[in-house]
C-alpha cells in the first residue's frame, strides 16, 4: 500500500511526507506519546450536522466521502492532542487531513493511485483563496479567456460565455434518424415514436444555448442565447460568435486523449450513451481550454504545482 504520513508541529501545506513503503515502525515511534490511550468518549456526546460545504470537502470529489464536519468531531471526541491518527482506507484524504490540522500526526493509507494523489495535493492546499489566485494567474497564462469571448447581440460590445447548454444527438435504431434528446423528456424518436433507451445510440453532441455576461455595460449584464430567438441580432451573434468559438479547434493546439474507456460497472453508463473514447466526455472547446491549463500548470514554477494539479484534475471531472 502507499502511505502518506502528517506530523505535528508544521505548517500547513508542508505537512505531508510519502513513505511508499518505507518503515511506518519508525514513524509511528517517532510520533508516540507517554499518555494512555481514550478508552471511552467523553461525556456530553452530541450530534453534528455535516452540510458537505467546506472548502476542503468540495476541493476534489471522492466516492463515498463523508461529511468532514462528522469527521472534525470524532477526531475530536476519540482523540487527543498529540494521538496518532491511522485512516487504513484513506480515500480522499479528509480524516487525516482534519487530524493533522488539529495537532494530531496522522498515517494514511490507501491502494488507490488516486487516492494517493488527491490527500497529498489536498494536504498541500494552504487556503482555498490562495488556489484561487495562483489558477487565476494560471488562466491568465494559458489564454483561457479567449476561448470563450463573444459579443453582446443588445450594443454589440465584448461578452463573455459563462456556460453553454449541450444536447446528445442520438441516432434512432428504428427508422435511423438523428435527433436531439431533450432534457427532461422521455428519449423517443419524434420520427417514428420509438421510446426504448436501447433504441437510440448517441452519434455526437449539439449546442442548443448559451449564457453569457456582457462587459460592455448593459443591465442587466447577463443574457441567453440560442439559434431560435426572434431577435435578428441574436440569431446573427448565435451563428457569428457563439458556433465558431463552441466548435474552435486548431490542430495542434491540444493533444487530445484518444485512449479507449475500458468496459466496467462504472464505465457501463459512458459506454451506453455511445462515449467510447476520452476525448467524446469532452466539448471542443473545453477540451483545448483544459489542455492548455495543464500545459501552463506543467511549465510553473511558482511552486504551487502540487496544489495547482489538483484542482485542474478537480475542474477536469466537472467539465
Amino acid at each position: 500500500m502507499d502511505a502518506s504520513t502528517t506530523g505535528r508541529g508544521k505548517r500547513p501545506g508542508a505537512w505531508v511526507r510519502h513513505l511508499y513503503r518505507r518503515d511506518l515502525g519508525t514513524f509511528a515511534a517517532r510520533q508516540a506519546h507517554a499518555g494512555a490511550p481514550r478508552r471511552n468518549p467523553p461525556v456530553g456526546l452530541r450530534g453534528v450536522t455535516g452540510d458537505r460545504a467546506t472548502a476542503t470537502y468540495a476541493a476534489h470529489p471522492y466516492w463515498s466521502k463523508k461529511p468532514h464536519e462528522l469527521l472534525l468531531a470524532c477526531v475530536e471526541l476519540f482523540t487527543r492532542p498529540g494521538d496518532l491518527v491511522l485512516d487504513p482506507f484513506a480515500g480522499s484524504g479528509g480524516l487525516p487531513l482534519l487530524a493533522s490540522r488539529l495537532g494530531r500526526p496522522a498515517i494514511a493509507l490507501d491502494r488507490s493511485a488516486a487516492a494517493v494523489f488527491i490527500t497529498d495535493g489536498l494536504s498541500r492546499l494552504t487556503s482555498d483563496l490562495e488556489v484561487r489566485v495562483e489558477m487565476r494567474r494560471v488562466l491568465k497564462a494559458a489564454g483561457v479567456n479567449q476561448l470563450y469571448a463573444t459579443r453582446c447581440h443588445r450594443c454589440g460590445g465584448a461578452a463573455e460565455t459563462q456556460y453553454a447548454v449541450w444536447r446528445d444527438v442520438l441516432r434512432c435504431a428504428v427508422c435511423g434518424r438523428d435527433y436531439t434528446r431533450q432534457r427532461g423528456r422521455a428519449i423517443h424518436c419524434p420520427s417514428c415514436h420509438s421510446r426504448s433507451r436501447r433504441g437510440a445510440l448517441r452519434v455526437g453532441e449539439r449546442l442548443t444555448e448559451i449564457a453569457a455576461v456582457c462587459r460592455a455595460g448593459c443591465v442587466p449584464a447577463r443574457f441567453r442565447r440560442n439559434g431560435g430567438q426572434r431577435d435578428p441580432a441574436a440569431r446573427s451573434a448565435w451563428r457569428t460568435y457563439d458556433l465558431p468559438s463552441a466548435l474552435r479547434t486548431r490542430r495542434g493546439d491540444a493533444r487530445l486523449p484518444r485512449e479507449r474507456i475500458p468496459a466496467g460497472l462504472k464505465t457501463a453508463e459512458v459506454l451506453a450513451r455511445g462515449i467510447r473514447r476520452v476525448d467524446q466526455m469532452f466539448t471542443p472547446r473545453n477540451a483545448v481550454a483544459m489542455a492548455r491549463v495543464r500545459d501552463a500548470i506543467d511549465r510553473d514554477r511558482s511552486g504551487a504545482t502540487t496544489a495547482l494539479r489538483l484542482a485542474w484534475h478537480a475542474a477536469l471531472i466537472g467539465t
